[in-house]
């Protein structure tokens, strides 16, 4: 059995170079310079759109993918952000640009 062999399953300790964009292609995450990321595969480790993605690929394989938010982190919650003033915080905080 050689490495092309291995096809992503339940189980296996999955190595993954990514690089992680918005829709307008600007990059906020990226591995590159850095460790690929290491999880197994079906164990919830990852974003769960990310996870169903990888099933069947092969070691060497490529794919773009798009994870919808239902499938990633949810939805935008516009009722899940709460103002805070500045002097409820304690000691200094950086200034805003």
């Amino acid at each position: 059995m050689t490495e092309r062999d291995l096809i992503v399953a339940d189980d296996l300790v999955v190595s993954l170079d990514y690089t992680l964009q918005l829709d307008d292609g600007e990059t906020i995450d990226t591995s590159e310079g850095d460790e690929p990321l290491e999880f197994i595969q079906g164990h919830g480790e990852i974003v769960p759109g990310l996870e169903q993605a990888l099933y069947g690929m092969a070691v060497g394989d490529e794919k773009e993918l798009v994870v919808r938010p239902e499938d990633g982190y949810g939805e935008l919650d516009p009722d899940a952000y709460q103002t805070i003033p500045r002097d409820a915080f304690s000691g200094s905080l950086p200034a805003l640009r």
